[in-house]
């Protein structure tokens, strides 16, 4: 049996991919296309950021979502932030910051964590300078106790204006737990409230300035005496010429004529019992008074002031006046308000000040009225007890050993206050005799014995007083009764202190002989 001639087999026509390529190739070849792919089996023969398509490598499509899925509708950009492979380089992965996505690594919105080293959070989220906040907004100071004033490091994070309570702007709270005190007040310490300041002092305050802490600087006062002659008017005389040797003791008075002036007081060569380092005020003092029984009146007291013969201002106070009691007559100013040039303590201190003073009567008052010295106090230097209210001014004191009420002796370097400066006596070394209550400045008895300290000056004005001792040289009797003796002559004389001196006197009665007797010479 012959087999049947083999038949070459039939040519099938291509389908599906390979159909598809042949096209491309033949369209290739006629010149229709340009090759827009290279042919591929998987995304493996392809490149990096391409896929196999339909044989051919290709760039993906856009994708107009960030899902999870596969769906062309549901693959965004690869810069968008899809929870799978959908993260680029520049996407809010699990560490990156995007530009419209807040990761895990972000500070919020819109996007703060993206700040550069030299930038932060402004406030409201947009980089600034370290040193600047966004406008609205600003550095504060904790505010621990809410009275608007903070203290303590500036923040480094800005907070929205105006601020909350417990944010300030101001950092000067001086006392960041006590709401009323929040502010620095500079002046100069007077916490004694004795009115004479020691030196530069602050205090943390709050709206109320501390009354121990004033803002002009107030020396205590030092005291000047008029040296020189004193007048009272025209022809009434001042009781005490009030030098530095017997200080301010005397009392004058002087009539006061219904609305009238009374007669000026003149004082002159002011002189320091101790000079001040400055003059921050200059002070008028004095104690005036109405006679006992009167009504209290209010006074006008002038006080002009002159340095040598240039009168310069005048300066007045009323007050009221009391009868049988010193009341205060005080009249206080810088040097500017007296109108003096001169500014230097030790020229003021040393005579060139003189004083005119008048009281004027205001209405129709007129009678008596007295004042008991005047004195000037220069104000300046330091407190010299800074914490006790009864003392401020430093001064030599003398004391009294021998209680007569004059001080004598060496000196004690203390801090005196008003008490002290109204007993002028312990201020001034006039006792000649401080062992001996005899001995005082104005004695005016004689003794026949020296003083205790030795010598004779009782009344300490630096002589040797004598009293006359009197004799009788002539004794007769009397013609109309020659039971009674008359002296027909008599003279006196001096001897020695202490001696006996001749004092033969003419007896009174019969017989009319001279008695021989002598007196021990007394002195002061």
């Amino acid at each position: 049996m012959s087999r049947a001639p083999r038949q070459a087999p039939i040519a099938r026509p291509a389908t599906g991919p390979a159909l598809l390529l042949a096209l491309l190739l033949a369209l290739l070849l006629a010149g229709c296309v340009e090759p827009v792919a290279t042919p591929c089996n998987s995304d493996a023969d392809c490149g990096d950021d391409q896929r196999c398509t339909l044989g051919l490598c290709a760039d993906p499509q856009p994708r107009t979502d960030a899902g999870s899925g596969d769906d062309d509708d549901d693959a965004g950009p690869r810069d968008d932030a899809g929870p799978s492979d959908d993260a680029g380089s520049s996407d809010a992965g699990s560490s990156d910051a995007g530009p419209s996505d807040a990761g895990t690594g972000d500070a919020g919105p819109p996007d703060a964590g993206a700040c550069a080293s030299d930038q932060h959070d402004g406030g409201d989220g947009v980089c600034v300078a370290l040193d600047a906040c966004s406008a609205g907004f600003d550095f504060y100071f904790v505010d621990a106790d809410s009275d608007g004033v903070g203290a303590g490091p500036r923040s480094t994070d800005c907070a929205a204006l105006p601020l909350a309570p417990g944010k300030s702007n101001v950092d000067t709270d001086c006392e960041p737990a006590d709401p009323g005190r929040f502010q620095i007040q500079q002046g100069f310490d007077d916490l004694d409230r004795d009115l004479a300041t020691a030196g530069p002092a602050s205090a943390c305050v709050g709206d109320v300035p501390e009354q121990g802490i004033p803002s002009v600087q107030r020396g205590p006062p030092h005291l000047a005496a008029a040296n020189g002659a004193s007048s009272w008017g025209a022809s009434n005389t001042w009781n005490n010429t009030s030098n530095a040797a017997g200080c301010c003791g005397g009392t004058t008075a002087a009539d006061l004529d219904p609305g009238a002036d009374t007669g000026t007081l003149v004082l002159t060569d002011y002189e320091c019992l101790a000079v001040p380092p400055r003059v921050d005020l200059l002070r008028a003092r004095g104690y005036g008074r109405l006679p006992a029984g009167q009504t209290p009146q209010d006074l006008t007291t002038a006080v002009t002031l002159a340095e040598g013969i240039a009168v310069r201002a005048t300066r007045t106070v009323t007050s009221t006046w009391l009868p049988g009691t010193f009341a205060d007559v005080v009249i206080e100013g810088t040097l500017s308000d007296w109108g003096l040039v001169e500014t230097d303590p030790a020229e003021l201190c040393n005579g060139l000040l003189n004083a005119n003073v008048v009281v004027r009567a205001n209405g129709g008052y007129g009678s008596n009225v007295e004042l008991d010295y005047l004195v000037l106090e220069l104000l300046g230097g330091d407190d010299c007890a800074p914490t006790d209210g009864a003392n401020y001014t430093p001064h030599d004191l003398f004391p009294d050993g021998d209680n007569d009420d004059y001080a004598g002796g060496s000196a004690l370097r203390s801090c005196i206050g008003t008490n002290d400066l109204r007993a002028w006596r312990a201020l001034v070394n006039e006792d000649c005799d401080d062992t001996d209550a005899d001995a005082f400045p104005g004695q005016s008895n004689y003794f026949t014995s020296q003083r205790n300290g030795g010598g004779w000056d009782y009344n300490c004005n630096g002589n040797t007083d004598k009293r006359s001792i009197g004799y009788d040289t002539g004794c007769a009797e009397d013609t109309v009764d020659p039971t009674i003796c008359v002296v027909s002559g008599s003279g006196a004389h001096t001897v020695s202190c202490g001696a006996q001196g001749n004092s033969d006197y003419c007896p009174s009665a019969a017989p009319c002989n001279l008695v021989q007797d002598t007196t021990t010479q007394a002195c002061r």
